[in-house]
């Protein structure tokens, strides 16, 4: 190199400092990097407690894999990383981290302790003091993890705390890297505290029931929680080895802050303005003009996705892009569809017709005209007036693009009950708004009705209360169905709706969902569409 040349090499600890500002540019970062480092080392406890929104103090206990004497110090090199070997393996990554910067630049702008145990017993403690390591001491514990504690956080970079923010915009920044991890890592526990506040617990998940509990304790507060439940609404969808998992809020919040939107992939967070318009712009009927919370997991195959596209891995391309955004815009119709089939209006209609077609059927035709409501089409066949719907009895209506072809709504809706008889009771669903049915039959079984998929609970005396329907229930008329229920309850569940009768004609969103579900040939065959001759046409349309 030549003497006195404007031109030199930075030493190593500058170089951490300044490659610390594109890992660690703030408290909530660094949060992010050493929780997921826990997380991949198998933790099933996590520990967390932040002083002064993290600049002060962060303190992280896991009960991982741990570290030996010899591998303490690698963990803190710059580049160096358990995670990857070749560069072949950034597109199959199953682990958060990969990289090797994050523990480099944390311990490069701090003052740092680190102590380790693996599973053998032995390990060793760690002191590093912007970049410098102080101490580095053999120990040995009957249990294996990790404690970080990261103190003085840019202590040495003091220019950098001139772009800290405001400690609420900070400490929001924090919440939601840990309510981040508490959404993907759910077989975990976690304990977590800020400053000298109590500590928030969060137990590990169980089951479906557990994690959907602990996302409403995330999203709510604790008035919404005790005072309703069910506050969410869940959809899913699969395809080709990609997977998705749409949460959403029921109620929507008006004004801008206070809302919870997380998208994940393979676990990871991360932003995509265009998923996230998707989502917004889709839920008019469920959200009104406002909107609520939403939480996205996409699970999609490793090679099949890039997380190594920004410093702070929040970008992600996806290989099939076309196949997330096919699934999502199907979640999202499945949830429109429940927002208005929750909003139907299933209250019974009077009509002076016949009750059924057998007993309109056998009534006299007195004063008919056969011309009144047909008309001749240009090949001689007669066609329906639009106006004829109201000459049908309840619970038929005409097959549109067919001239004399009618379909019985209560048949095709006893045939969907029919289809799903083993699923009878799976899935339940909770409702927008609780329905009201009166009941005068005291001993009605609960259970029974819930074995049907009608989740009801007494109120009154002599009302129930509908709470939650079986999934395979929402496209049908769910409250006159739980109605018959009620009155047939102790029915054999074998056949148990083989007699269900509409009282009433299905919306028109509810029987196109239906008569979509099946091939019209083979509703003909079933006697569920009829085909009307001349005699019977002409007697529809007397005065």
């Amino acid at each position: 190199m030549i003497q006195n040349s404007p031109i030199r090499l930075l030493p190593e600890h500058l170089i951490d400092q300044i490659k610390a500002g594109e890992v660690v540019e703030r408290p909530s970062a660094l949060i992010k990097e050493i929780l997921e480092n826990s997380i991949d080392a198998g933790s099933k406890h996590l520990n967390l407690h932040i002083v002064e929104n993290g600049l002060e103090l962060v303190a992280l206990e896991d009960d991982g894999v741990g570290m030996s004497f010899d591998d303490l110090p690698y963990a803190f090199a710059r580049h160096a990383t358990s995670k990857i070997i070749d560069y072949s393996d950034l597109f199959k990554l199953s682990s958060y981290g990969f990289r090797g910067e994050a523990l480099a630049s944390i311990a490069s702008v701090s003052r740092l302790s680190c102590t380790s145990v693996n599973k053998s017993g032995s390990g060793g403690k760690i002191e590093i003091h912007g970049g410098e390591t102080i101490a580095h001491t053999p120990i040995e514990r009957d249990h294996s993890g990790t404690s970080l504690f990261i103190k003085d956080l840019f202590y040495n970079t003091p220019a950098r705390l001139k772009f800290i923010k405001s400690k609420n915009i900070e400490k929001n920044a924090i919440k939601r890297i840990i309510d981040a991890f508490l959404l993907t890592a759910k077989e975990i526990a976690f304990s977590v505290r800020f400053d000298d506040q109590d500590k928030k617990i969060f137990p590990a998940c169980s089951d479906d029931q557990s994690f959907v509990q602990r996302i409403e304790k995330l999203f709510f507060k604790r008035k919404d929680l005790a005072s309703r439940s069910n506050l969410m609404y869940e959809t899913r969808r699969d395809f080709e080895n990609h997977h998705l998992q749409l949460h959403v809020s029921k109620q929507s919040f008006p004004g801008n802050s206070g809302k919870n939107h997380f998208l994940f992939a393979n676990g990871r967070l991360f932003n995509d303005k265009r998923l996230h318009q998707s989502i917004i712009r889709s839920m008019p009927a469920l959200w009104g003009s406002d909107n609520g919370h939403y939480v996205l997991f996409l699970n999609v195959p490793a090679d099949q996705i890039d997380v190594n596209v920004h410093p702070n891995k929040t970008e992600i391309k996806f290989m099939r892009d076309d196949i997330i955004f096919a699934m999502l815009k199907a979640s999202l119709k499945d949830l429109d569809a429940l927002a208005i089939s929750m909003q139907e209006d299933f209250t019974t209609k009077q009509t002076p017709q016949a009750n059924d077609w057998q007993k309109f059927e056998k009534s006299e035709a007195e004063h008919h005209h056969p011309d009144s409501g047909l008309s001749q089409s240009p090949a001689g066949s007669q066609v329906i007036n639009q106006n004829a719907h109201s000459h049908l009895p309840s619970g038929y209506r005409w097959l549109s693009g067919e001239h004399n072809h009618i379909i019985d709504e209560s048949a095709l809706v006893r045939l969907a009950c029919a289809a799903h008889q083993d699923e009878i009771a799976t899935g339940l669903v909770p409702l927008l708004i609780n329905e009201p049915i009166s009941c005068q039959n005291q001993k009605l079984s609960l259970d029974k009705l819930s074995s049907l998929g009608f989740d009801l609970e007494w109120i009154e005396e002599d009302l129930l209360a509908l709470r939650a329907v079986a999934t395979w229930l929402r496209p049908l008329p769910y409250l006159e169905l739980c109605r018959y229920a009620i009155e047939h309850y102790d029915q054999q569940k074998l056949g148990f709706y083989q007699n269900f009768k509409l009282q009433s004609s299905l919306p028109d969103a509810v029987y196109g969902r239906l008569l979509a579900s099946y091939k019209i040939e083979n509703l003909k065959s079933q006697g569920i569409i009829k085909v009307l001759d001349q005699t019977t046409l002409q007697r529809l349309f007397h005065s």
